[in-house]
């Protein structure tokens, strides 16, 4: 049966410094962190950073301006969220305006999605409004499903892309087939702790919960989990805590691994 792709954000909790193993971390300075992201930011052809501000409160970095196309607002936040001390990323940038017409940017986008050598036999149909997309039709993975998005949010012109793509699985598996995938990617991957994340899977939906050291290691635990017959995924229960953050243990993982 085909069913309406939901996918529902996770959670960063916050705090104001962070015990462990009975040593008090201080936490950077947000001075620090700001400078880290405009560097970074910096040295990065696929952004604009000259378009670009950035302020951070509490760890919390807060991004505003403008670039070109969705995508390039995507690798800024990316970029954000790789800094040391970040806690959590407030994505104000806008798409800035360009001279194109709906049937330019359907027209652009229709030829982008017939490229891909993923796509180009899907059922996927494009309505474009005022620079605002819909994308609709039917896949066969949650993997060409999100291929689609970040395509569309490539081209230049989109401000904005209102995903109604259904997921129908060239051959169904079963919850427990799915779920043991999952935590098989998990285990096998030496920067992630599989003790700190539960997954569950229900009709195909995958819930996923626990404590990550970062943000790019809650979209890992993601990436994971984005196996054939996934129709959804609800990662609210995943939270960001620095305890989390086992380098020691990591170390060893990885070490026992290359055994």
């Amino acid at each position: 049966m085909k069913q309406k792709i939901m996918i529902l954000g996770f959670l960063v909790l916050l705090g104001s410094s962070i015990s462990y193993a009975d040593t008090v971390v201080s936490a950077i300075a947000d001075s620090t962190i700001t400078r880290a992201v405009e560097s970074d930011l910096k040295w990065d052809n696929a952004v604009s950073s000259h378009l670009i501000d950035i302020t951070t409160k509490k760890g919390i970095v807060i991004m505003s301006g403008y670039v070109d196309n969705l995508l390039s607002r995507d690798r800024a936040e990316r970029i954000a969220e790789t800094i040391k001390g970040v806690r959590g990323v407030v994505n104000r940038i806008k798409i800035r305006p360009i001279d194109r017409t709906d049937s330019e940017i359907k027209s652009s986008l229709l030829s982008a999605i017939a490229l891909d050598p993923a796509l180009k036999e899907q059922d996927i149909s494009v309505k474009v409004r005022k620079g605002r997309v819909v994308l609709k039709g039917t896949v066969g993975s949650r993997s060409q499903m999100l291929l689609a998005l970040k395509v569309a949010k490539g081209v230049s012109g989109i401000v904005e892309i209102e995903n109604e793509i259904l997921i129908q699985p060239q051959k169904e598996r079963s919850d427990d087939d799915i779920r043991a995938d999952i935590v098989r990617r998990i285990e096998i991957d030496p920067a992630l702790q599989e003790e700190h994340y539960k997954v569950k899977v229900h009709n195909g939906n995958v819930s996923l919960s626990g404590a990550a050291g970062s943000i790019p290691e809650i979209k890992a635990i993601m990436n994971k989990a984005n196996v054939n017959g996934v129709r959804g995924m609800d990662t609210s229960g995943l939270e960001v805590k620095e305890w989390a953050d086992d380098w020691l243990r990591r170390q060893e993982k990885l070490s026992l691994s290359d055994k």
